[in-house]
């Protein structure tokens, strides 16, 4: 028993862990759009350029992808939320991966990949029977 209380504490850990970065990841992506100047925006990211409604709903796909896979468990309401955002937040990275590749831009999917990669592993202890009270 107290093999599995290890390996549950370790599940545990590793998902508040990649929840809270993906949350902070996010949620600075989300403030940095709405507040950053037009200008600094595209100096950071050319793909802004010309694009303030994009940029409005990348904002907000990224503020409640960020709100999203954080606040239904540290709440306790409807934790399977939790699961959705990570939904979410694959089909929002392969949008990005289309949108980048469709501009040329390669050099940097790797972010997107690994985001997409931490969704899944956090699907995937989420779904594990040892997580579930």
């Amino acid at each position: 028993m107290e093999k599995l209380q290890v390996k549950f504490r370790l599940f545990n850990t590793l998902l508040w862990s990649m929840q809270t970065l993906l949350a902070v990841t996010f949620l600075w992506a989300g403030y940095v759009k709405f507040f950053t100047p037009a200008e600094q925006l595209a100096f950071m990211w050319p793909w802004t350029t010309g694009k303030p409604v994009l940029v409005i709903v990348a904002a907000i796909a990224d503020m409640l992808a960020g709100i999203g896979i954080l606040a239904p468990r540290l709440l306790g309401l409807w934790p399977v939320l939790t699961l959705y955002a990570c939904y979410g937040i694959m089909l929002l990275m392969f949008a990005a991966i289309v949108f980048h590749v469709s501009r040329g831009e390669v050099s940097n999917l790797w972010i997107n990949f690994a985001i997409i990669l931490m969704a899944v592993l956090i699907i995937f202890i989420l779904a594990n029977p040892i997580n579930r009270k």
